[in-house]
């Protein structure tokens, strides 16, 4: 797994494609699966789910096949890439099924806070 930071605007990808300046990137070439690059700000759904549950705070940090994510009303959690099913505009989709019970509780919970009319 290879983690940079964008040093400029300028700065492009293998495939021609802009980093985003100052933004930290992983490429994730190196996993069994090949996902597409995860970014910090990223939001966190739920397999299935059409409510977002959080967002990336930290991609592979030391290195590690993990994501920090900060669940909504819940705090900072670590979830490991293998529960990630799908990355879609911005969207990082994880399977609950392969995530420990607290953090499946954290996700159904994230939004008990909100006050609705």
């Amino acid at each position: 797994m290879h983690i940079a930071r964008a040093a400029c605007e300028s700065a492009r990808k293998a495939d021609g494609r802009a980093l985003r300046r100052d933004r930290l990137v992983a490429n994730l070439s190196g996993m069994a699966r090949k996902l597409p690059m995860i970014e910090v700000g990223f939001h966190i759904f739920p397999e299935g789910g059409d409510e977002e549950v959080g967002a990336v705070r930290e991609v592979a940090p030391g290195g590690r096949p993990e994501l920090v994510v900060d669940i909504e009303n819940a705090g900072d959690f670590v979830i490991p890439l293998d529960a990630v099913t799908a990355v879609v505009e911005e969207k990082v989709i994880v399977d609950p099924s392969k995530l420990p019970e607290r953090i499946q509780q954290a996700m159904a919970h994230a939004h008990d806070a909100e006050d609705y009319p």
